[in-house]
């Protein structure tokens, strides 16, 4: 039971608000805007960056080999689970929603690049 003389206490201090107060003459600037990636291209992004470890000529070789058999795998991964819904909406033509044509072809582009980005490491290296 709260006693009825409490008074509740603030917590922020006297120089903190919530919302500025802003004057006719202060023009209101947008925050810039945020670009994220889906879940799917963010896959792709961290393999890429996996990938990149297997070109890096001061990691050993067998360790190279290990970072080319993680994306290999993960990309195995990848397209039995996560490139359904795409390869749905391509097909339907569908252009609103989470998997759209254009979210097709960008994750298609990515993902070629990446498995071209593995098979190179493989024979230039």
């Amino acid at each position: 039971m709260i006693p009825s003389e409490y008074t509740p206490v603030s917590v922020a201090p006297e120089s903190f608000a919530l919302s500025p107060v802003l004057s006719d003459s202060e023009p209101v600037v947008a925050a810039p805007s945020l670009t994220l990636l889906d879940r799917d291209h963010s896959i792709l992004a961290f393999n890429e960056r996996v990938l990149d470890w297997a070109y890096r000529p001061e990691v050993p070789l067998i360790e190279r080999l290990r970072y080319l058999c993680i994306v290999s795998s993960n990309l195995d991964e990848f397209f039995e689970v996560r490139t359904a819904p795409h390869l749905i909406a391509n097909a339907a033509g569908d252009h609103k929603g989470n998997y759209t044509v254009e979210s097709f072809e960008g994750l298609a582009q990515a993902a070629h690049a990446l498995v071209a980005g593995s098979t190179r490491s493989t024979t230039t290296n």
